[in-house]
């Protein structure tokens, strides 16, 4: 029996389409047909996000994303996934919050490198995702990775692309 897939959604309608896209293909790989998957998709106005990201409010954002994560968890979802890096900052807000497992993106990461063999692993993104060791911890103390992030500046840099650029990345994916 398929299990249904609570997501809230990406930091852009793009990547919430696209994470859409892949699951799907993912299922239709796996299982043929007509299937597709079982999911209650929460999508994000990202733009109010963004604001209390740049002002430091992280409580209030993990306070709104767990109340989500609750939404989903009520609406039959049998765990939940969120579409962010960065938003994964929150990450234990929104386990604290819900009955059901959250899957953390980090996890899937780590798995996989893990399995594969990689023991030192680059890790890109936000200046939040890149400096906060919100993301680079739990593979290291999960996955016993050794995480590199770039110099300052280069991550300042990272940081101004990202942001301002949202759409022009996933439009073209």
């Amino acid at each position: 029996m398929l299990k249904t897939i609570g997501i809230i959604g990406g930091a852009s309608w793009e990547s919430t389409a696209l994470y859409y896209k892949l699951i799907n293909q993912f299922m239709h790989e796996q299982y043929g047909g007509l299937t597709s998957a079982k999911i209650l998709m929460y999508s994000l106005n990202y733009k109010p996000i963004i604001e209390l990201e740049q002002a430091g409010k992280w409580a209030e954002i993990g306070k709104e994303l767990a109340g989500i994560a609750k939404i989903l968890q009520n609406g039959g979802a049998d765990f939940v996934i969120l579409c962010c890096n960065t938003l994964h900052k929150t990450a234990a807000q929104i386990e604290g919050a819900i009955d059901i497992p959250f899957l953390h993106i980090a996890d899937a990461a780590g798995a996989m490198l893990f399995a594969n063999h990689v023991h030192k692993v680059g890790l890109l993104g936000t200046q939040f995702t890149m400096e906060d060791g919100f993301y680079s911890s739990r593979l290291t103390d999960k996955y016993q990775l050794e995480v590199i992030i770039p110099d300052e500046a280069d991550r300042k840099y990272l940081d101004s692309v990202i942001y301002p650029n949202f759409t022009d990345i996933f439009l073209k994916s």
